[in-house]
């Protein structure tokens, strides 16, 4: 004979009829629930700041080659360069201008994340690594004279704290004559 009571039209006990979920089995299924969506929510949160990390890595690395062969290439064709704390202003021979004729001038000037490169009676080009970087990020550049000619760049650019984002030093020989 089962156990429990017999339900008249059906015949099944009641152990069998009331199978539901309680007040308190539905409030449990409902937390671990919530706990799994914190959890997911995190886990991609955590993937999408890595993944905006990434690809401002990379626009600083871009911007600063970019930078690096304009400027290295400005000095390989270079006869006169003065430099300053934070400009340099590069003088080279037009290859197309009267002999006698001055040469063109280039100048080059750098505040915290932004580089600019202005010829002379030309509209300048900006390269601005800001939009990338955070806004205490550390940032060095520097352009100084190399034992036995030519000019040593440096450019160190830096993220979060303790991160360098980018960094070059490379001796450069000017064209100087």
């Amino acid at each position: 004979m089962p156990h429990g009571i017999v339900h008249r039209r059906s015949g099944r006990t009641r152990d069998s009829l009331g199978k539901g979920l309680t007040l308190i089995e539905a409030l449990i299924v409902v937390v671990l629930g919530a706990l799994l969506l914190l959890v997911t929510w995190r886990v991609l949160s955590a993937v999408s700041r890595e993944g905006q990390r990434e690809s401002h890595r990379a626009q600083v690395t871009q911007l600063g080659d970019l930078v690096w062969m304009t400027l290295r290439d400005d000095l390989r064709t270079a006869t006169e360069v003065a430099t300053g704390p934070a400009s340099l202003v590069i003088t080279s021979l037009d290859p197309d201008a009267a002999e006698g004729v001055a040469g063109k001038t280039v100048t080059w000037t750098w505040e915290r994340g932004l580089f600019t490169r202005s010829p002379a009676n030309e509209p300048g080009r900006k390269f601005d690594f800001r939009p990338s970087l955070p806004k205490d990020a550390p940032w060095e550049a520097t352009v100084t004279a190399a034992p036995g000619g030519g000019f040593l760049l440096d450019l160190k650019i830096g993220g979060p704290p303790g991160v360098l984002l980018y960094s070059r030093q490379e001796r450069i020989s000017a064209g100087i004559r």
